[in-house]
């Protein structure tokens, strides 16, 4: 079994959805999204650890109604603050989420688990669906080719050294990424795994997205 150890990161805020504090507190069915995720590393095996990252004015809040077995301010940016967490991370193997994905499966956990045997990096991806071209000063350029396009997801899992060099490597080099798997593929050159994502694995980004997530909870293949 690969131990690890979870960053969840929950420094953002609620202002893209119209939210007076941060969007991973937004309730779903009776729970925050942030608790959705939170459980899924609880209830797995794997998980030895739990990092928490988030803003210094919501400690108190997440000390008190989270559990983690640590809680480390986030930087100025999503980068910023993975480099901050991966500080205290005490595992070999490093699985990094976005606290505003609640859903994603335990089956998701396991395939990462399995790459990550043969792999130091690795990614759940699902097909793009959505046709897709370039556009240029307002007008449709030539198509892109679909089949070759995934939509990447979290949790992403990582060789804690490979991550930290990567990170450390994009700092030196002024790069800044929103993806980990991207930056570890950009700055190191290193094959990323891309395992099945699924459909579940949502993201609270915009307003409409929260009535999405109350129909995932609904829908009766959600486990």
């Amino acid at each position: 079994m690969v131990m690890y150890s979870a960053v969840v990161l929950a420094a953002g805020d609620g202002r893209r959805i119209g939210l007076s504090e941060n969007k991973v507190f937004k309730h779903i069915a009776g729970m925050s999204v942030l608790n959705h995720a939170l459980s899924r590393f609880e209830a797995d095996a794997a998980c030895a650890e739990i990092i928490l990252v988030g803003r210094r004015r919501d400690f108190s809040r997440l000390r008190h109604e989270y559990t983690a077995d640590q809680i480390v301010a986030g930087g100025r940016t999503r980068q910023g603050s993975v480099t901050r967490a991966l500080e205290s991370v005490n595992q070999q193997y490093v699985f990094v989420h976005d606290g505003a994905r609640p859903f994603f499966t335990e089956e998701t956990l396991e395939r990462l688990q399995e790459a990550m045997e043969n792999h130091l990096a690795a990614t759940p991806a699902i097909p793009s669906t959505d046709t897709l071209r370039y556009v240029e000063n307002g007008q449709l350029e030539e198509d892109v080719v679909r089949n070759s396009l995934m939509r990447l997801q979290t949790p992403q899992a990582f060789e804690v050294e490979t991550l930290r060099r990567a990170h450390a490597l994009a700092e030196e080099r002024g790069i800044e990424a929103s993806c980990d798997a991207g930056l570890v593929r950009e700055v190191l050159q290193e094959v990323v795994a891309v395992v099945e994502g699924d459909r579940f694995n949502e993201k609270l980004t915009r307003p409409e997205d929260v009535p999405l997530l109350e129909m995932i909870l609904d829908d009766e293949d959600w486990t």
